[in-house]
């Protein structure tokens, strides 16, 4: 949408420390909503996210609430611990986190311009183009090396197990002036920290996200990289089930030979967790023959087994896809790829850089978009001097905030718009 010159109007959020004007949804799900502001503080992008509800007051016990606060409490753990080590870690930055005036929860974050893996690989998907072998193994690369640092990087504060990594909790980023993207984890809701010496309150095995990377390899990457005729069940099971050779790292296929590695490490932890587990069985057997007290400890959660070969097979793999000049490594993909999917794809990334805040010139405008429907409370209407390049606020109006009942009193401008109407593809931002 163009600048609009003069007196505008737009939603306002006034949450501690970060007054925002809203751009858009982006993603609405069961318990939380995120929505991408323009911060009147930073006059910069950033990602909103608050509970649907607003009435859910700061350490309730409801499991959105504690999900939301999970998610802010692990963030700035692992982001703490990366800036202790000076170590560039892939989550996005927190900004801030606090209550609304309404007693609800609010976090700000970092805005990763890219969409969801997930919007990345549907478009690929639907297209004649094929996925790459070197941007596959650079996902996967950076995907690993973030949980890396999460299991082996923590030092003294123990490790973190996200428990919740899917394509849609995956996020790509353009980096200004690159034309590939970087990848970050988000969504730490269901992450838990392991000390040393400490037990799981379940199944131990389900903490490890090695498995979901290895469906993400097994269920989109690796037939992403196959023509569209070879892309069935059938001849993806054929591919990962044929004679592997004795060092799995020989495989003329990297990306399968990255699986199978995994695969590995992911059995190993299995026997790991099953000796734990008998251990602790046999210690019972022998408290209880001896008539001694049954330790009531559950079982101790066995370290993860080291990702560190697995990283440096994927960094050598890497490199031998991409050409060795930094300024164009994207001349390693194939010209279909580049332009069906690549271009647009980072055509996409520079335009969401530059949206600007919603703004209308009519009220009643402003209140009737459909799309503002899902955008909770609590927000004022602002008077905007919309010819600053800043935006700046003229006046806040809260009289009118849910007026609905009100709008057919006022005098409304409307402007011609594109439909208010939003892609699913397009919500995938976040």
């Amino acid at each position: 949408m163009a600048p609009i010159d003069g007196v505008a109007y737009g939603l306002l959020f006034q949450d501690p420390g970060h007054d925002s004007l809203f751009v858009r949804r982006l993603s609405s799900g069961q318990s939380c909503a995120t929505q991408l502001v323009h911060s009147y503080t930073t006059d910069g992008l950033l990602v909103r996210k608050t509970l649907r509800h607003s009435d859910r007051a700061v350490g309730g016990t409801d499991r959105a609430v504690q999900e939301f606060d999970r998610d802010i409490r692990m963030a700035r753990l692992v982001l703490d611990c990366a800036a202790a080590v000076g170590h560039p870690l892939r989550v996005p930055r927190l900004l801030s986190a606090s209550s609304t005036p309404g007693g609800g929860i609010v976090s700000h974050w970092d805005f990763c311009n890219g969409g969801t893996l997930r919007a990345f690989l549907d478009r690929c998907a639907q297209g004649p183009a094929v996925l790459p072998p070197g941007l596959a193994l650079h996902l996967v690369l950076q995907i690993l090396e973030t949980l890396d640092f999460m299991y082996t990087g923590m030092k003294s504060s123990g490790l973190v197990y996200h428990r919740d990594l899917h394509s849609r909790n995956i996020m790509l980023h353009f980096p200004s002036g690159s034309p590939i993207p970087d990848v970050y984890l988000i969504d730490f809701g269901r992450a838990v920290q392991v000390r040393s010496g400490t037990g799981p309150e379940d199944d131990p095995f389900t903490w490890w996200d090695i498995g979901c990377v290895l469906g993400i390899i097994r269920q989109d990457l690796a037939a992403l990289t196959r023509p569209r005729t070879h892309r069935s069940t059938g001849h993806m099971a054929r591919h990962f089930n044929k004679k592997r050779p004795s060092d799995s790292k020989h495989d003329k296929h990297p990306l399968r030979a990255a699986y199978h590695m995994l695969d590995d490490l992911h059995h190993a932890f299995a026997n790991n967790i099953e000796a734990a587990i008998k251990d602790q069985g046999r210690r019972r057997r022998e408290a209880k023959k001896s008539r001694l007290p049954i330790p009531p400890e559950p079982v101790a959660m066995p370290p993860p087994p080291s990702l560190k070969p697995v990283l440096s097979f994927l960094r050598r793999a890497v490199k031998k896809h991409f050409p060795r000049h930094p300024g164009a490594p994207d001349a390693a993909f194939n010209d279909e790829f580049r332009e069906l999917v690549l271009i647009p794809a980072r055509e996409r990334a520079e335009a969401v850089n530059g949206m600007l805040p919603r703004l209308c010139h009519g009220v009643g405008n402003l209140l009737r978009t459909p799309e503002n429907d899902e955008v909770k409370g609590p927000w004022d209407v602002a008077e905007i001097d919309g010819s600053d390049p800043g935006f700046a606020i003229v006046n806040v109006l809260p009289g009118l905030v849910g007026a609905y009942s009100r709008l057919s009193t006022l005098d409304v401008h409307v402007e011609d718009e594109d439909s208010d109407e939003d892609s699913e593809e397009e919500n995938q931002i976040w």
